[in-house]
């Protein structure tokens, strides 16, 4: 396949000599044959330098034609696709190139700029298209990296925070308001960069270093108790209580043998901002606060019909969570 690619490209050389014309047909003609040679193995070498390969993945150009292909596609399937008598599906070269950009976390970015230069009707198709390297025939949405699947949800959300469970049936409903479950993913990107800390086997000091330039006591499946804060802050937790959460566990952990077990605690319980968190602090945070193991948490969305009543009912629940920390509405 390497040289195939290599000899295509040779003769994109020979293209550029002629005519203007006949240039620029050739060149299209030329990145259509190698982007669907590509889509096909996006992992084949350029080069093959030594300890500094380079891949035809990497080239802008390609993305940006892909991308292209890929948003042209999805808004004509998703015109159609309530009209057609038969299935409406991508073509080969863009299915193959959108299930590749979804499960490869490294191109989250472009998937943001792919769904958020789309209208929703044409994202929702592109969310429910059959990843085709799927054993069990997973949708992208099913089978995407995990930032990647937070870029389309985010972007299917509403108020790009909350996605709704239309099918299900509402929790409550009169003629004045609607009660809908819902999942709430607004905390995930900090969710998956703690997972992502928590994972690493050693500290990065680009990571965790502070003004002083010193990394502090932080080890390994740590995190800084600041990532934990601005984490807390997203579902809407006052800072104090959750201080005061974390060391209680902290101290409820503090007996857990390092070497028997892997979710040790602090090995210093009075200073969480020195020593940092450890994953098993985390974890069961996480778990009082019910969210699941993708970040995400299960909650209620109330509509109302009456701007007073809204108002009003938002008086009331800021009086109950001053009275009471631990009880919250999600932001």
């Amino acid at each position: 396949l390497g040289e195939e690619v290599s000899s295509a490209v040779k003769r994109r050389d020979s293209i550029k000599k002629k005519g203007s014309a006949y240039r620029t047909l050739g060149l299209a003609d030329f990145d259509l044959r190698s982007d669907l040679i590509f889509v096909h193995n996006p992992d084949v070498p350029k080069t093959q330098l030594p300890f500094m390969p380079t891949f035809f993945r990497d080239e802008p150009d390609r993305i940006e034609r892909l991308k292209s292909v890929i948003r042209r596609e999805a808004i004509e399937c998703s015109r159609v696709e309530h009209f057609a008598t038969e299935d409406v599906a991508l073509t080969d070269m863009a299915k193959l190139a959108w299930s590749w950009m979804c499960c490869d976390d490294n191109y989250s970015m472009v998937v943001y700029e792919i769904v958020n230069s789309l209208p929703r009707q044409a994202v929702e198709f592109l969310s429910k298209v059959e990843n085709p390297k799927s054993v069990s025939g997973n949708s992208i949405i099913e089978s995407s990296a995990s930032k990647c699947g937070l870029m389309i949800k985010t972007r299917l959300s509403f108020l790009r925070r909350y996605l709704l469970a239309n099918e299900s049936a509402p929790i409550h409903k009169s003629d004045s308001s609607i009660i809908l479950r819902a999942k709430d993913i607004g905390a995930m990107e900090e969710f998956l960069l703690i997972q992502d800390r928590l994972g690493d086997y050693e500290p990065d000091i680009d990571d965790y270093s502070h003004s002083c330039g010193t990394v502090y006591g932080i080890q390994k499946n740590s995190i800084e108790i600041t990532l934990l804060l601005r984490f807390a802050q997203k579902i809407g937790l006052d800072r104090s209580f959750v201080m005061e959460e974390i060391e209680r566990l902290a101290q409820q952990y503090s007996d857990v043998d390092d070497e028997t077990s892997k979710c040790s605690l602090l090995s210093e319980v009075d200073d969480v901002r020195h020593n940092g968190v450890k994953r098993v602090v985390f974890e069961e945070f996480c778990r009082l606060h019910g969210i699941d193991n993708a970040g995400q948490r299960d909650v209620a969305i109330k509509f109302m019909k009456s701007e007073h009543s809204f108002q009003l009912e938002r008086e009331c629940r800021a009086l109950l969570e001053e009275s009471d920390k631990s009880s919250h509405t999600v932001p």
